[in-house]
């Protein structure tokens, strides 16, 4: 039997005290530090790199966190989210931490996946007013030049928007199959302008574009072409455009071949020469293009039917690789028409000038991908997605509700507190303030946990059965997310002081966090362990803030989790710690000597590494170690997440529930990311 149960319940039931809650926030340290004073004990804190500072804080601008006006009710909230559509699976713990992050990843990537189709449905629109303009201006001589430049443009719009889509994660094939009527009727132009081309420029070799132009459009789904293998529409589109590269290498050199000089024994050097030799050069290319992607396209069926190119080229990359081939060989022999003065086949603008911009239209992908970069170019809607911060909070809420399930069932390790800091043991090892035990017996609503032979303090005895309650359920991710937009706070840089880095323990009096303003948004979550220095902190932070405020007019607001957690009710604050991760817009990491040993610090870090892609989320990250010399790269490099520990075991054991349920292998990535960052922005320094 498996019930859900939160730990922190439990821990209450045994008789610890609500106070003792605080020892998530690490506030259990071995010696009392003194107090530091301001003014001229301040002024001798240890100096932080400021170059290093301003790499930081240089990439603020255009990260995105959860600001005021995320506070009001999402309606979607009513509705249940996807991984709790598997009825009472979930709630009663029938399905494990790895079942729901697939189910979660997989609502995941559908959302990115009709947000990429979206996108893809705009460029077919787009491209199909193209077409359309262009068959009206071959037919229509008077409306030619303006007709085909708008074409040449709204084509190259078109090819853009397509690849603001990652290359890895967008399927054309799929888009083709699930929105057909716009798919027909992008096929169907493609069509209807390759015959046009083919009635108006001889050798008429256009026709061979329109017959898999028109394949493409029939989808192959008529009664006679059931039992037929039919290509996928990738790759009739890539030979349509193949075909109409070979097509303007017949057209070109038909015109070479009526303009080639006569041949009276003598060379003439003269502009007739000139212009044969241009009209030549201009078919050569063509074919010579037009033949290298036949000859890819049918290495490509080869391969792939010997199973040997799936995995290095899928057809979307393929027709991407096609279609811009196919725009940059058609605007480089524009542009050399145009800079040569080459009277060209059919030139739909009678000026050099007007050529030239025909040309440059046509080059335009390639020339935004080779001056943008092409992770930019092709990365842009992912990284959209993964930076909207309703998004973020959905990913944030999810690993909230991950972190406050436990299931409970027979044979679960389970902690009990005697809290008598038993010296014998290592700092980290749980049995200094824990006994061990299993889980014995659950029922109904209430469980019992036996503590193991080797537990031996003073308040229990060994063999010893304790009762917990189990709750009737844990709360939802809407939940979660609604009670964490509710209790977002921040603190100003004017109201950090040393005495307040000194210590996890609140000191009684007025608060000096304050509610999050409709709008705004945290510049920067405080990732730190409270056993490190604070006085390199304090340090850390008075830099970073001067940095900030010089590039940003204003002083950083911060999340600080002993004055942004409510103190009277920790263990509710820890619960939607996920959430206040994602609300705000970096994650500053305070790197001090016992960081890498605090699982709450890892955890923190986790939250952005749990979806969002790896370079994303590391872009998230300002990383400032807490005295010079420190070498941040190597610790990270060989971080070990078994090194990690949390003062509560049963709070380990939950954290590491659920840091193996979304991937290890996808956290330590993460991390190595963040190594190679740290040595990059140290470099640079």
């Amino acid at each position: 039997m498996v019930f859900s149960a939160s730990p922190l319940c439990c821990s209450t039931f045994c008789g610890q005290k609500d106070a003792d809650d605080a020892s998530f926030l690490e506030n259990k340290e071995d010696d009392e530090k003194p107090a530091v004073d301001s003014g001229e004990a301040a002024d001798s804190f240890p100096e932080v790199n400021p170059k290093l500072i301003e790499i930081y804080v240089e990439g603020m601008d255009g990260i995105d966190g959860m600001d005021g006006t995320d506070m009001e009710k999402d309606d979607s909230q009513d509705s249940p989210p996807p991984w709790r559509s598997q009825g009472s699976a979930w709630t009663e713990g029938r399905l494990d931490v790895a079942e729901m992050v697939t189910i979660f990843q997989k609502s995941r990537s559908e959302e990115k996946r009709r947000t990429y189709h979206l996108v893809v449905q705009l460029a077919e629109l787009i491209a199909i007013f193209g077409f359309v303009s262009l068959t009206v201006g071959l037919m229509r001589p008077p409306w030619r030049s303006v007709a085909v430049l708008v074409a040449v443009i709204l084509g190259a719009i078109a090819i853009l928007i397509v690849s603001s889509c990652p290359l890895d994660e967008l399927d054309l094939d799929r888009f083709f199959e699930t929105h057909a009527l716009v798919t027909f009727l992008f096929c169907t132009s493609v069509a209807v302008s390759a015959v046009s081309m083919a009635v108006l420029y001889p050798p008429h070799l256009h026709w061979l574009a329109v017959i898999p132009a028109l394949l493409a459009a029939v989808d192959g789904r008529c009664a006679r072409c059931a039992n037929v293998p039919w290509p996928q529409k990738t790759s009739l589109l890539s030979i349509v455009a193949t075909f109409e590269l070979v097509a303007w290498a017949g057209v070109y050199l038909r015109k070479a071949r009526q303009e080639s000089p006569e041949d009276d024994g003598q060379l003439d050097w003269d502009d007739e020469f000139w212009e044969w030799l241009a009209l030549s050069s201009f078919g050569i290319f063509f074919l010579c293009t037009g033949v290298i992607l036949a000859a890819a396209v049918t290495l490509y069926v080869v391969l792939a039917r010997r199973g040997k190119m799936g995995r290095m080229l899928s057809p979307t990359v393929r027709l991407y690789i096609f279609l811009y081939t196919w725009s940059t060989s058609h605007g480089m022999v524009n542009l050399a028409i145009g800079f040569t003065g080459v009277h060209g086949v059919g030139m739909v603008l009678q000026d050099r000038l007007g050529v030239i911009l025909y040309g440059t239209a046509q080059c335009i992908p390639v020339f935004v991908v080779l001056g943008v970069g092409r992770e930019r170019i092709f990365g842009f809607l992912a990284r959209r997605f993964d930076q909207d911060s309703r998004r973020a909070q959905l990913d944030g809420a999810f690993i909230a509700e991950l972190m406050n399930f436990v299931p409970i069932e027979i044979g679960r390790p389970w902690w009990i507190y005697h809290g008598r800091e038993e010296a014998s043991f290592p700092t980290f090892d749980p049995r200094r303030n824990w006994d061990e035990g299993v889980v014995a017996e659950v029922l109904g609503d209430m469980f019992a946990v036996k503590l193991v032979e080797e537990a031996h303090s003073e308040n229990h005895k060994d063999g010893s059965i304790h009762w917990l309650p189990v709750p009737s359920h844990a709360e939802t991710a809407p939940e979660l997310l609604q009670k964490a937009q509710y209790s977002l706070r921040c603190i100003e840089w004017s109201d950090i002081t040393p005495e307040l880095m000194l210590s996890s323990r609140s000191a009684p009096g007025v608060n000096p966090s304050r509610p999050v303003a409709v709008g705004e948004k945290i510049d920067f979550f405080m990732n730190h362990s409270w056993h490190d220095d604070p006085e390199a902190k304090f340090a850390a932070l008075r830099q970073i803030a001067e940095t900030f405020r010089r590039k940003h007019g204003r002083d950083p607001t911060f999340w600080l989790d002993k004055v942004c957690i409510d103190q009277s009710c920790i263990s509710d604050g820890l619960k939607v710690l996920p959430v206040n991760v994602m609300a705000c817009r970096k994650v500053l990491v305070l790197f001090g000597d016992t960081y890498a040993h605090r699982l709450w610090c890892v955890w923190e870090l986790f939250t952005l590494f749990s979806f969002a892609r790896e370079e994303l989320a590391a872009e998230r990250v300002v990383i400032l170690p807490l005295h010079r010399g420190d070498d941040i790269f190597s610790q990270l490099a060989n971080f070990k997440l078994d090194d990690a520990h949390c003062y509560d075991p049963n709070e380990e054991i939950r954290l590491r529930q659920v840091i193996h349920g979304v991937g290890v292998d996808r956290f330590n990535q993460g991390i190595r990311a963040l190594a190679a960052k740290s040595a990059l922005c140290t470099a640079s320094a």
